[in-house]
């Protein structure tokens, strides 16, 4: 299906389109199908044209209703527009406050592919009206300046892959226990919404290896990450982030003569990137197994 329009008109498309998918049976029929190839083919899709040259490549998949939105845009290439995505959940648990008339409520898991400041503010708009959103995937976003999450519904996974731009991420919520980062390090809170401190990532990965995204690298949020990810069971973490940003050293004999009190007393399985093996790059290794009492398994990533 191909459409043409303008920017305003993307989300109402969008709407139309996962109410069609809908009254198909699309994204409550998906245990009807044989295999993964069968839900592929009844997968549902649409190009919407906006703009001189953007296009939108919209997917609806019955698995776990999922909708893919990929943006194509030539404009801010080359100097992307900064810009913030805002997703405040607006459904409680015994409350759900959004409209039920609203399509949006039927998608759980959520892949962003491309947003640029074109299109952000109906992404926020959009995510605001995703009531039982569980998974979020953002990769691309040139121009990201900042990610602000705050959830208290029965979302639980999300993942940002290679949003270079991203100065700031703040995570509120209860129930994620999923978590994915690659790229450059940003300004980085993850709490909980409820009566807990900070929020326990389960299964997590790290992969902060380029170093800071922003200019004036301090360890005011280290305290944050480290929290959040203490109880991990499952953790890919990368000897930068490790020595940088969470144990707060430079030379060797400094954490040697008073090295910190942390443990990781959950983690089960740790996959360690690092970008070369040499005697400091095994001692940190090391000195990480240490206080990892329960790790049953060990992967090594040298790149």
């Amino acid at each position: 299906m191909e459409k043409d329009g303008s920017v305003d008109e993307i989300f109402r498309e969008i709407g139309c389109f996962i109410d069609d998918a809908h009254e198909l049976g699309l994204l409550t029929r998906c245990q009807e199908f044989s295999s993964i190839l069968s839900l592929i083919k009844h997968s549902r899709r649409l190009r919407f044209n906006f703009g001189d040259s953007g296009f939108l490549l919209a997917t609806i998949m019955p698995i776990n209703r999922t909708l893919h939105l990929d943006f194509h845009s030539n404009k801010y290439e080359s100097a992307p527009i900064d810009f913030d995505l805002i997703w405040k959940s607006v459904y409680y648990w015994r409350w759900p406050y959004i409209s039920t008339d609203s399509p949006f409520k039927s998608i759980k898991s959520l892949h962003l592919t491309a947003v640029t400041n074109l299109t952000s503010e109906g992404v926020s708009s959009m995510l605001s009206k995703c009531a039982y959103l569980k998974s979020l995937i953002i990769k691309e976003c040139h121009g990201l300046h900042s990610l602000r999450i705050n959830s208290r519904s029965c979302f639980s996974k999300l993942m940002i892959f290679n949003c270079l731009q991203l100065k700031s991420l703040h995570i509120k919520s209860d129930g994620i226990d999923k978590f994915r980062f690659r790229g450059l390090l940003p300004s980085f809170t993850c709490e909980s919404s409820g009566y807990m401190y900070s929020c326990n990532l389960a299964d997590a990965m790290l992969d902060f290896r380029g170093g800071p995204g922003y200019d004036h690298f301090t360890y005011e949020h280290s305290d944050s990450l480290q929290s959040a990810i203490e109880r991990s069971r499952i953790l890919t973490l990368c000897r930068w982030t490790f020595e940088q940003v969470m144990i707060r050293w430079h030379p060797r004999p400094t954490w040697l003569i008073s090295p910190p009190t942390f443990e990781f007393p959950w983690l089960k399985e740790l996959q360690w990137i690092d970008n070369e093996v040499d005697e400091h790059s095994i001692d940190v290794l090391m000195f990480f197994l240490k206080r990892c009492p329960s790790l049953q398994k060990l992967y090594i990533n040298v790149n």
